[in-house]
């Protein structure tokens, strides 16, 4: 019964490495904080993952050449190899830049002035 037990218990732990899934943390590259909320997807397939608050994503299982992309809004785009994926992934800010505003006063401003009657003001309005 005891090595009944024994077996059944080395099986199990030989089975639950089958459910081996990819993980990782992402943080920004320049204040090293978790980028909450990046989204994560093998390429060219129809798997993917959001990472939580705290920067941190499981996937399934994946193939050795799988590539992962990882996408945030305000840092640039990555690519990584599943195959080597590091515990700590660093997202580095992308650098948008703006046309320029030009901003300064009106030279001529008109002013509305005149004579406003008690129908003029009505005649917009009906009743």
């Amino acid at each position: 019964m005891k090595l009944t037990l024994q077996y059944f218990v080395i099986l199990f732990m030989c089975c639950n490495s089958l459910f081996a899934q990819t993980s990782a943390i992402i943080k920004d590259k320049t204040t090293n904080q978790p980028v909450p909320y990046v989204n994560i997807w093998v390429d060219g397939k129809n798997i993917g993952t959001t990472a939580n608050e705290n920067g941190s994503f499981n996937l399934p299982a994946l193939a050795d050449d799988a590539m992962l992309v990882l996408s945030a809004i305000g840092y640039e785009t990555l690519q990584v190899s599943a195959l080597n994926l590091p515990q700590y992934i660093l997202l580095s800010p992308a650098a948008i830049e703006l046309q320029e505003v030009v901003i300064g006063k009106k030279n001529n401003i008109e002013a509305c002035t005149g004579k406003f009657s008690q129908a003029d003001i009505y005649r917009y309005f009906a009743c």
